[in-house]
Protein backbone atom coordinates (compact mmCIF):
# COMPACT_ATOMS: atom_id res chain seq x y z
CA UNK A 1 0.00 0.00 0.00
CA UNK A 2 1.52 3.33 -1.15
CA UNK A 3 0.05 6.72 -0.39
CA UNK A 4 0.51 10.69 -1.02
CA UNK A 5 0.35 13.41 1.33
CA UNK A 6 0.69 17.64 0.88
CA UNK A 7 4.35 18.65 1.36
CA UNK A 8 5.19 21.89 2.98
CA UNK A 9 7.96 23.27 1.83
CA UNK A 10 10.33 23.57 4.71
CA UNK A 11 12.06 26.46 2.76
CA UNK A 12 8.81 28.46 2.64
CA UNK A 13 8.88 32.14 3.94
CA UNK A 14 7.49 32.19 7.78
CA UNK A 15 3.67 32.97 7.67
CA UNK A 16 4.16 36.71 9.12
CA UNK A 17 1.97 39.80 8.48
CA UNK A 18 2.46 43.06 11.26
CA UNK A 19 5.27 42.00 13.15
CA UNK A 20 5.79 44.19 15.66
CA UNK A 21 8.30 43.81 19.05
CA UNK A 22 6.67 40.22 19.15
CA UNK A 23 8.45 39.29 15.87
CA UNK A 24 11.19 37.60 17.60
CA UNK A 25 8.95 35.20 19.28
CA UNK A 26 6.97 34.76 16.31
CA UNK A 27 10.19 33.88 14.24
CA UNK A 28 11.13 31.52 16.50
CA UNK A 29 7.99 29.82 17.21
CA UNK A 30 7.98 29.57 13.04
CA UNK A 31 11.63 27.60 13.45
CA UNK A 32 9.91 25.60 15.78
CA UNK A 33 6.61 24.66 13.91
CA UNK A 34 9.12 23.93 10.68
CA UNK A 35 10.75 21.13 13.05
CA UNK A 36 7.77 19.81 14.32
CA UNK A 37 6.31 19.79 10.99
CA UNK A 38 9.69 18.18 9.60
CA UNK A 39 8.98 15.09 11.63
CA UNK A 40 5.34 14.39 10.80
CA UNK A 41 6.17 14.85 7.12
CA UNK A 42 9.05 11.76 7.88
CA UNK A 43 6.39 9.85 9.71
CA UNK A 44 3.23 10.75 6.75
CA UNK A 45 6.84 9.42 4.18
CA UNK A 46 6.52 6.00 6.21
CA UNK A 47 3.10 5.67 6.16
CA UNK A 48 2.60 6.51 2.40
CA UNK A 49 5.51 4.16 0.97
CA UNK A 50 3.68 1.38 2.70
CA UNK A 51 5.59 0.88 5.51
CA UNK A 52 2.51 0.10 8.02
CA UNK A 53 0.90 -1.97 5.52
CA UNK A 54 -2.73 -1.03 6.13
CA UNK A 55 -2.18 -0.80 10.03
CA UNK A 56 -4.67 -0.05 12.59
CA UNK A 57 -5.31 3.24 14.22
CA UNK A 58 -3.84 2.26 17.65
CA UNK A 59 -1.06 0.60 15.86
CA UNK A 60 -0.62 3.97 14.00
CA UNK A 61 -0.83 5.90 17.10
CA UNK A 62 1.93 4.41 19.14
CA UNK A 63 4.20 4.52 16.15
CA UNK A 64 3.45 8.18 15.76
CA UNK A 65 4.09 9.00 19.17
CA UNK A 66 7.43 6.72 19.22
CA UNK A 67 8.58 8.81 15.82
CA UNK A 68 8.20 13.00 17.91
CA UNK A 69 9.36 11.26 20.91
CA UNK A 70 12.70 9.76 19.62
CA UNK A 71 13.02 12.81 17.12
CA UNK A 72 11.62 15.81 19.01
CA UNK A 73 12.96 14.74 22.13
CA UNK A 74 16.00 12.53 21.70
CA UNK A 75 17.50 12.48 25.39
CA UNK A 76 15.90 10.57 27.99
CA UNK A 77 15.11 13.62 30.25
CA UNK A 78 13.87 15.65 27.76
CA UNK A 79 11.28 12.26 26.81
CA UNK A 80 10.63 12.09 30.16
CA UNK A 81 9.51 15.72 30.84
CA UNK A 82 7.64 16.33 27.34
CA UNK A 83 4.35 17.74 27.16
CA UNK A 84 1.55 17.33 25.04
CA UNK A 85 -0.79 20.59 24.83
CA UNK A 86 -3.44 18.13 23.00
CA UNK A 87 -3.35 14.19 22.61
CA UNK A 88 -1.72 12.99 19.44
CA UNK A 89 -4.81 11.99 17.01
CA UNK A 90 -4.78 9.29 14.48
CA UNK A 91 -7.74 8.76 12.57
CA UNK A 92 -8.91 6.85 9.38
CA UNK A 93 -11.13 6.11 6.95
CA UNK A 94 -14.79 6.87 8.09
CA UNK A 95 -13.14 7.99 11.58
CA UNK A 96 -12.10 11.02 9.29
CA UNK A 97 -15.29 12.53 8.78
CA UNK A 98 -15.49 13.21 12.27
CA UNK A 99 -13.34 16.27 13.38
CA UNK A 100 -15.79 17.52 16.44
CA UNK A 101 -14.70 14.34 17.76
CA UNK A 102 -11.69 13.96 19.76
CA UNK A 103 -11.07 10.77 18.08
CA UNK A 104 -7.67 8.68 19.77
CA UNK A 105 -7.44 6.15 17.72
CA UNK A 106 -9.61 3.14 19.84
CA UNK A 107 -11.75 2.05 17.30
CA UNK A 108 -8.90 -0.15 15.49
CA UNK A 109 -10.16 1.46 11.78
CA UNK A 110 -7.66 0.42 9.59
CA UNK A 111 -5.95 2.94 7.51
CA UNK A 112 -7.10 1.13 3.84
CA UNK A 113 -8.58 5.22 2.13
CA UNK A 114 -6.90 7.56 4.01
CA UNK A 115 -4.96 8.24 7.52
CA UNK A 116 -5.31 12.08 9.47
CA UNK A 117 -2.11 12.77 11.67
CA UNK A 118 -2.44 15.68 13.93
CA UNK A 119 0.27 16.77 16.46
CA UNK A 120 0.24 19.41 19.35
CA UNK A 121 3.08 19.20 21.77
CA UNK A 122 5.28 21.58 23.59
CA UNK A 123 8.63 21.97 22.48
CA UNK A 124 11.17 24.36 24.03
CA UNK A 125 8.09 26.36 26.17
CA UNK A 126 5.63 26.97 23.07
CA UNK A 127 2.67 24.85 21.79
CA UNK A 128 3.23 23.70 18.12
CA UNK A 129 0.35 22.44 16.20
CA UNK A 130 0.31 20.79 12.83
CA UNK A 131 -1.83 18.02 11.09
CA UNK A 132 -1.88 16.68 7.80
CA UNK A 133 -3.81 13.35 5.60
CA UNK A 134 -2.24 10.51 3.76
CA UNK A 135 -4.43 9.36 1.13
CA UNK A 136 -4.12 5.95 -0.43
CA UNK A 137 -6.48 6.08 -3.47
CA UNK A 138 -6.45 8.49 -6.13
CA UNK A 139 -9.79 9.91 -4.66
CA UNK A 140 -8.10 10.24 -0.92
CA UNK A 141 -5.38 11.35 -2.37
CA UNK A 142 -7.04 14.11 -4.16
CA UNK A 143 -9.36 15.29 -0.76
CA UNK A 144 -5.44 15.26 1.06
CA UNK A 145 -4.55 17.84 -1.86
CA UNK A 146 -7.57 19.81 -1.68
CA UNK A 147 -7.54 20.28 1.92
CA UNK A 148 -3.36 21.46 1.97
CA UNK A 149 -4.19 24.18 -0.41
CA UNK A 150 -7.18 25.05 0.86
CA UNK A 151 -5.73 25.65 4.62
CA UNK A 152 -2.55 27.72 2.58
CA UNK A 153 -5.19 29.58 0.33
CA UNK A 154 -7.31 31.03 3.55
CA UNK A 155 -3.75 31.55 4.89
CA UNK A 156 -2.67 34.08 2.28
CA UNK A 157 -6.05 35.67 2.82
CA UNK A 158 -5.52 36.05 6.30
CA UNK A 159 -1.93 37.22 5.48
CA UNK A 160 -3.63 40.14 2.85
CA UNK A 161 -6.28 41.26 5.34
CA UNK A 162 -3.75 41.08 8.46
CA UNK A 163 -5.84 42.06 11.42
CA UNK A 164 -8.50 43.83 9.75
CA UNK A 165 -10.16 40.04 8.52
CA UNK A 166 -12.67 38.34 10.99
CA UNK A 167 -13.41 34.85 11.12
CA UNK A 168 -16.96 35.74 9.01
CA UNK A 169 -15.02 36.90 5.94
CA UNK A 170 -12.04 34.19 6.60
CA UNK A 171 -15.30 31.88 6.23
CA UNK A 172 -16.95 32.97 3.17
CA UNK A 173 -13.38 33.42 1.59
CA UNK A 174 -13.08 29.30 2.57
CA UNK A 175 -16.35 28.69 0.94
CA UNK A 176 -15.75 31.26 -2.23
CA UNK A 177 -12.12 28.69 -2.81
CA UNK A 178 -13.93 25.25 -2.14
CA UNK A 179 -16.60 26.26 -4.48
CA UNK A 180 -14.51 26.74 -7.30
CA UNK A 181 -13.18 23.43 -6.91
CA UNK A 182 -16.62 21.77 -6.71
CA UNK A 183 -15.87 20.95 -3.06
CA UNK A 184 -19.31 21.58 -1.16
CA UNK A 185 -18.57 19.12 1.96
CA UNK A 186 -16.58 21.89 4.12
CA UNK A 187 -16.93 21.24 7.85
CA UNK A 188 -16.58 23.45 10.62
CA UNK A 189 -12.53 25.33 10.50
CA UNK A 190 -11.48 26.36 13.68
CA UNK A 191 -9.08 29.39 14.55
CA UNK A 192 -6.98 28.87 18.11
CA UNK A 193 -4.01 30.93 19.24
CA UNK A 194 -1.52 29.08 20.56
CA UNK A 195 1.67 30.86 22.70
CA UNK A 196 3.75 29.58 25.59
CA UNK A 197 2.42 26.70 26.96
CA UNK A 198 -0.45 27.01 28.68
CA UNK A 199 -1.86 29.45 26.16
CA UNK A 200 -5.43 30.18 27.40
CA UNK A 201 -7.07 29.33 24.25
CA UNK A 202 -9.61 31.41 22.54
CA UNK A 203 -11.48 29.41 20.11
CA UNK A 204 -12.81 31.36 17.27
CA UNK A 205 -14.97 29.45 14.80
CA UNK A 206 -14.22 30.27 11.47
CA UNK A 207 -18.54 30.60 10.34
CA UNK A 208 -20.72 33.28 8.52
CA UNK A 209 -22.40 34.32 12.32
CA UNK A 210 -19.19 35.25 13.88
CA UNK A 211 -19.12 38.47 12.03
CA UNK A 212 -18.30 41.06 15.31
CA UNK A 213 -15.17 38.48 16.00
CA UNK A 214 -11.61 39.97 14.69
CA UNK A 215 -8.01 37.92 14.63
CA UNK A 216 -6.08 38.91 17.86
CA UNK A 217 -2.34 39.88 17.33
CA UNK A 218 -0.37 36.20 17.55
CA UNK A 219 0.17 32.89 16.03
CA UNK A 220 -3.03 31.16 15.01
CA UNK A 221 -4.05 28.30 13.78
CA UNK A 222 -5.96 27.86 10.60
CA UNK A 223 -7.54 24.12 10.17
CA UNK A 224 -9.30 23.14 7.14
CA UNK A 225 -11.26 19.41 7.09
CA UNK A 226 -12.91 18.61 3.58
CA UNK A 227 -15.38 15.40 3.53
CA UNK A 228 -15.23 13.62 0.10
CA UNK A 229 -18.86 13.97 -1.46
CA UNK A 230 -19.75 9.88 -0.69
CA UNK A 231 -18.98 10.85 2.89
CA UNK A 232 -17.03 8.08 3.56
CA UNK A 233 -13.84 9.68 4.33
CA UNK A 234 -12.35 13.18 5.04
CA UNK A 235 -9.22 15.20 4.21
CA UNK A 236 -7.38 17.84 7.29
CA UNK A 237 -4.83 20.11 6.85
CA UNK A 238 -3.54 22.30 9.74
CA UNK A 239 -1.18 24.59 9.65
CA UNK A 240 -0.10 28.62 10.94
CA UNK A 241 -0.26 32.09 10.57
CA UNK A 242 1.65 35.53 12.22
CA UNK A 243 -1.39 38.16 12.62
CA UNK A 244 -0.65 41.51 13.78
CA UNK A 245 -1.96 44.64 14.93
CA UNK A 246 -3.82 46.59 12.17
Amino acid sequence: MKGVFPHKSQASAPYLCGLTRAGIEETRHHALQLRVWSALEAFASRVSVGEFQEADEPSLLAALDAHLTTTLFPSPADASARQWWHPLVVKADLNSTRPGVAHKATSGALAQSIVVLDVGVVVEGLEIDCGLSVGFTPRAQSLAMASCELTQGVISYIQSHAALCSPASVYNELLRQANARGLTQLDVSAGHRTGPYPTPKRETKIRADDSAARFEPGCWMVEVHVTDAAGDIAAFYEDCVYVGPA
